[in-house]
């Protein structure tokens, strides 16, 4: 099936899945992703397709997909809608797991040590296919943001290998190789991170990236 074969059938599971592909597109309405430059709805639409084609069709789940990011702060950017919103169109179940994915690590050691308090089961599927599809602009990205880029890097080699594994085993091979995509191309161009005027952030990432050790 086309994708739009694929977000209709989805569409159809539920009135409120249907509501949330709307919110989705509205709230992230000329919305580019930083890496890659698409549009941002280009993000949850294929975080559902992916999880329809695994075989998903609870309601709460595609709900989330498609939410899952209009209320999380971007920087010093106010957001139209906040998690209040989301919560009085879809309940309070989604706005917690939305509010929840916006609190999971926030620093690289809290992923690293496995940092990921959630009350629904919902929220690390979510972030699974968050992480998985993240994955995929690494690596079909020419030229990788550095800032941006690199620190999901980090957070999939600390963290989120880890969670996919365990919640979503069948996503790990697919994101492991276009993290290794990116990752060879970080390699080819090492002098960005160990040449005059590297950054910190760069050098710390870097040290993270092509530390063995490092799990």
């Amino acid at each position: 099936m086309d994708n739009q074969t694929i977000d209709n059938t989805i569409r159809n599971l539920h009135p409120k899945v249907a509501e949330a592909q709307d919110f989705c597109m509205e709230a992230h309405a000329e919305e580019l992703r930083v890496i890659t430059g698409e549009p941002v709805v280009e993000h949850p639409f294929g975080m559902a397709r992916k999880g329809y084609s695994l075989g998903h069709r609870k309601k709460d789940l595609f709900i989330s997909f498609y939410v899952h990011d209009i209320a999380e702060p971007v920087g010093q950017k106010e957001r139209k809608y906040t998690h209040k919103d989301i919560e009085q169109r879809f309940g309070e179940t989604i706005s917690t797991i939305s509010s929840e994915l916006d609190k999971v690590g926030k620093t690289f050691d809290e992923y690293r040590n496995g940092i990921f308090r959630s009350i629904h089961l919902e929220t690390p599927i979510v972030k699974a296919y968050d992480l998985w599809n993240n994955a995929l602009d690494l690596s079909q990205s020419v030229k990788i943001d550095l800032y941006k880029g690199t620190r999901l890097m980090v957070i999939l080699k600390l963290f989120g290998f880890n969670l996919i594994k365990k919640f979503e085993p069948a996503l790990l091979d697919e994101t492991k190789e276009k993290y290794d995509v990116a990752l060879s191309w970080l390699r080819d161009n090492e002098d960005i991170y160990t040449g005059k005027g590297a950054s910190w952030w760069a050098e710390e990432r870097y040290a993270i990236l092509f530390d063995d050790k490092d799990t």
